[in-house]
This record gives C-alpha cells, sequence and structure tokens, in this order.
C-alpha cells in the first residue's frame, strides 16, 4: 500500500512539472477578468475628464465618436502599439539566445537581448523586459512569470509633454483552466462589453 502511494505521488509530480513550467515558455491566453488599464491623473483628476468619451475594449482604450478632426488625425499618425496589447493568445519560446512571441493573428517579434535596432532588452527564464524611445513617446513593455505560474505584462506608453499610461494584461498558461472557468471569464467579458 505504502509503494503504491509513492509510485502515485512520483507520478503526480512527474505531471505537475512539465519541461516549460518554470520559464515563460509555452502557450498563453488572456485573462480580461484580472487585467487593469492604469490611466493618468492630473491634480486629483482623470485626465479622461479633458478628453472626449473612451469606451475599454479587451482592456484597451477605445475613443467613442464625436472627436475633432484634429484629434482624429492624431489619432491614425500614432505610433503603432505593442501588438501583447491587441492579442488573445501568444506562444514564446527560444531562438537561440533571442526569445520569439508569436501574437495570435498579428504577428511575431523577435526580442534581441542587448541594444538592437535602437531597442534595449533583457532576458531572463522568467523575466523580459523591452524599451525603447522615440520622437514622440516613450514605450516598455515587462513579461514577468509570477509563482502562481500567470504571466505578467507591464507596458508602459510616456508619450512627451503627456502623462503616461500603464496597461497591465495577464495570461495563463494554455490548458491549466477547466472548461467552467474558461466560460466564466468569457461570460464576463460579453457582459462588459454589452454594458451600456
Amino acid at each position: 500500500m505504502r509503494l503504491v502511494s509513492i509510485i502515485t505521488l512520483f507520478v503526480c509530480a512527474s505531471w505537475s512539472s512539465p519541461s516549460d513550467a518554470a520559464t515563460m515558455n509555452g502557450q498563453w491566453r488572456y485573462d480580461p477578468a484580472q487585467s487593469v488599464t492604469e490611466a493618468p491623473r492630473q491634480g486629483g483628476r482623470s485626465i479622461f475628464s479633458n478628453v472626449k468619451p473612451t469606451i475599454v475594449i479587451q482592456g484597451i482604450p477605445v475613443p467613442l465618436p464625436g472627436g475633432t478632426a484634429e484629434d482624429d488625425s492624431e489619432s491614425q499618425s500614432s505610433p503603432k502599439n505593442p501588438d501583447v496589447l491587441f492579442c488573445q493568445s501568444m506562444t514564446i519560446e527560444d531562438d537561440d539566445e533571442r526569445k520569439r512571441i508569436t501574437y495570435d493573428r498579428l504577428g511575431v517579434r523577435e526580442f534581441v537581448p542587448g541594444r538592437h535596432r535602437g531597442r534595449t532588452t533583457r532576458l531572463t527564464t522568467s523575466r523580459l523586459v523591452e524599451s525603447y524611445k522615440t520622437t514622440s513617446r516613450s514605450v516598455s513593455q515587462e513579461y514577468v512569470l509570477e509563482d502562481d505560474d500567470r504571466l505578467v505584462v507591464t507596458v508602459v506608453i510616456d508619450p512627451k509633454g503627456d502623462k503616461k499610461t500603464v496597461y497591465k494584461r495577464i495570461f495563463y498558461r494554455a490548458g491549466t483552466r477547466t472548461p467552467i472557468e474558461t466560460q466564466e471569464v468569457e461570460s464576463n467579458l460579453a457582459a462588459h462589453l454589452t454594458t451600456p
């Protein structure tokens, strides 16, 4: 009986320790229920009091109709934001000393350690940090594997002459949630999108 118990414990330990468990590598799915956008504030008031109304869709503020033509032209000429802000799932894998991230239906990025093409990147098994500056803003994105095996992605966009916005997106490892948990997340997102 004792031998059976030992074998059972060994098998369970083997199943709970896949090769990617201690690294960021693997497939990840977005968790909208836990993700947040930290809007900048000025003088104790939200900056949204000074701009046109927005609605948050999948964690991204989207301006509502009614802005001026100048606002629209600025929006269209804005630099591209990191794909991680828009993806519903992504796959992270090693490519020699680099990290390759495939953002579902959006594209593929390779993160090269050190300074490469104007971007500075630092890599460990559980953390990826990239930062760069343009003439109009500074952008940083940080991927951190938490102890509970969630992947927390923090993106900071800091426009020149304006306040920064911080996006915190949470991802869970694909296959680690039950169908009921997945259905609850999808229902919460649907309810959020349909609330007037």
